[in-house]
C-alpha cells in the first residue's frame, strides 16, 4: 500500500453483497481502498461504478480478494481517477474494455496467473507507461493498448510461448502479428519492421511520435485497421512486394503523410507520385493526407475506393476523371477545405457518406442528366442551403426528386453542361462537317 494514501479496508464475507460495504462513511474521504475476502464478477462491476462516481479514489488493492478469476467486461471503464491497481492473485482473465479510458493509470503489474488480456482492455490509458506480460498469457485482444501513447516499457516473461518483445515490438509468434510498436523514450525517426512479421495488427503503431519513415519488411501481407493512425510525423512508408491487403483507414490522422512507396514487384498495388493505386490503375486506393490541390487523376481511374481521400484537409477542388464510375463510402469524408467538385456523366454511384463533413463545399457540377445514385447521407454536414448544384438543361426536376440530391435548395441548369455531356457526339458531328467541307469545297 502507498503510505501517502488515505486507505480504507473492506473485509467481505459473502460474494454478491458488496453494495452493503459501500455505505461506510470513511469511504467519503478515502483515496485508497483495500478489499479482503470473496468477490463476484458483479461485485467488481459495482465497485467500478462506485469509483466512477467518486473521483477521490486513486488506488485500489485487490490482492487479497478470493474466488475471483476475472475482471469483467467494462468493470473499471472510465474510472479516470485511478492511478494504481493491484489485481487479485487468482485472476486469469481481464475482460474487454475492463480498464478502458482509465486516463491516469500509470503502470500495471499483471499477476502470473493471467491468461487472457481482452480486446481494448487498456485502451485509452493515455498515462500508462509500463506493463508486464506474464508467462501464461495466451491471448492479447485487438487494440488492448490502443491510445496508450506513453507506453514505453512492455516486459514479456521468459517462457511465454506466444508473445515476445522482438526488435522493439510486441510480437505474436503464433499469428506472426506485430501487436504493438513499443515507443522508446529515445524517439526513432526510421523504423524497419522485424523479419517474420506477416501481419501488422489493428492500432499497432497508433499515436507513435517521432516516426518519420517506416519500412515494412518483405513477407508482411497486410496492414490492419488504423494500424498507423495518429502517427502525426510520418511522411513516408515503404511497402514490400508481399503486401496484398491494406485497410482503408490504416493511415487515419497521418496528416504529414506524403508518400506511399510500393515495391515494383507487387502484383496487387502500385504507387505513383506517392498515391496508392490498384495494380491495373483502375482504382485509387489511398491518397496521402498531405496532398494538395490541384490533384490530377490518371485517365484510367474508374473507382475511388472507400475512404481514399478521407481526411485530406488540403484538397480544395476535385475534377473527377472521365471514366469514373463509382465513388465508394467515405471516399472524400472530412475533406474540410473542399469547395468544388466536377462530376462527369460516367459516374453512376456515390457511396455512403461519400462527401460527408465537407463543410466548405460551395459548388458541384454534374454533367449527367441522370443523377448518380447515392448511398446513405452522401452530403451530410454540407451546407445544402448555399451549395449550388449545376446540372444539364431539363435535368433539374430529376435531381430534385432523387435521394441525396433532393436536400439541396439550389439546383440550377446550364447549357454548358448540356453541351459538355454530349461532347463526344458533338465532336463526331463536327468532324463529319469538316470532312464534308474539305471534300466538296476544296476541289
Amino acid at each position: 500500500m502507498d503510505c501517502d494514501t488515505n486507505w480504507v479496508k473492506i473485509e467481505t464475507k459473502i460474494k454478491g453483497m458488496f453494495d452493503n460495504y459501500l455505505s461506510n462513511s470513511q469511504l467519503a474521504t478515502a483515496s485508497g481502498i483495500e478489499v479482503v475476502g470473496p468477490m463476484s464478477d458483479e461485485d467488481v462491476v459495482l465497485f467500478g461504478k462506485y469509483i466512477r462516481s467518486h473521483s477521490n479514489i486513486t488506488s485500489i488493492d485487490l490482492k487479497a480478494v478470493t474466488d475471483l478469476t476475472s475482471i469483467d467486461h467494462n468493470a473499471f471503464e472510465k474510472c479516470k481517477s485511478l492511478e494504481h491497481v493491484v489485481l487479485p492473485l487468482s485472476i486469469k482473465r481481464i475482460g474487454d474494455h475492463a480498464f478502458d479510458q482509465c486516463a491516469n493509470l500509470k503502470e500495471q503489474e499483471l499477476p502470473d496467473t493471467i491468461e487472457i488480456v481482452g480486446d481494448r482492455s487498456f485502451s485509452g490509458c493515455e498515462s500508462l507507461e509500463s506493463i508486464n506480460i506474464p508467462q501464461n498469457v495466451s491471448y492479447i485482444g485487438i487494440g488492448a493498448f490502443y491510445g496508450c501513447y506513453k507506453l514505453t516499457d512492455v516486459k514479456v516473461a521468459q517462457g511465454n510461448n506466444r508473445y515476445e518483445n522482438r526488435g522493439g515490438v510486441l510480437f505474436d509468434n503464433v499469428d506472426k502479428t506485430l501487436v504493438r510498436y513499443i515507443q522508446t523514450k529515445q524517439l526513432k525517426q526510421v523504423f524497419t519492421t522485424p523479419e517474420g512479421v506477416v501481419h501488422i495488427g489493428n492500432y499497432a503503431f497508433d499515436g507513435c511520435k517521432g516516426l518519420v519513415s517506416v519500412i515494412v519488411s518483405e513477407g508482411c501481407t497486410d496492414l490492419g485497421e488504423r494500424s498507423f493512425t495518429k502517427c502525426n510525423e510520418l511522411k513516408n512508408i515503404s511497402l514490400p512486394a508481399s503486401i496484398d491487403n491494406l485497410n482503408y483507414n490504416a493511415f487515419d490522422d497521418c496528416d504529414a503523410l506524403e508518400e506511399i512507396i510500393v515495391d515494383q514487384q507487387n502484383t496487387t498495388y502500385k504507387g505513383v507520385r506517392g498515391v496508392l493505386y490498384s495494380k491495373d490503375m483502375k482504382t485509387l486506393k489511398i491518397c496521402p493526407k498531405s496532398k494538395k490541390s490541384p490533384f490530377f487523376f490518371p485517365d484510367s481511374i474508374e473507382i475511388i475506393d472507400e475512404g481514399a481521400f478521407s481526411g485530406c484537409k488540403n484538397i480544395k477542388s476535385v475534377v473527377l476523371p472521365s471514366k469514373i464510375k463509382q465513388i465508394k463510402a467515405k471516399a472524400f469524408y472530412n475533406c474540410e477545405k473542399l469547395e468544388f467538385i466536377n462530376i462527369p456523366n460516367s459516374l453512376t454511384n456515390i457511396g455512403d457518406f461519400g462527401f460527408a463533413n465537407c463543410h466548405n463545399l460551395k459548388k458541384v457540377r454534374v454533367y449527367s442528366s441522370n443523377p448518380p445514385k447515392c448511398g446513405v447521407s452522401p452530403f451530410a454536414s454540407v451546407d445544402q442551403k448555399n451549395c449550388v448544384i449545376t446540372v444539364p438543361v431539363d435535368a433539374e426536376m430529376e435531381f430534385r426528386k432523387d435521394y441525396g440530391w433532393d436536400s439541396f435548395d439550389n439546383i440550377e441548369e446550364s447549357i454548358n453542361l448540356t453541351i459538355g455531356s454530349n461532347f463526344t457526339f458533338i465532336r463526331s458531328i463536327g468532324l463529319k462537317v469538316k470532312q464534308f467541307i474539305l471534300t466538296h469545297f476544296n476541289k
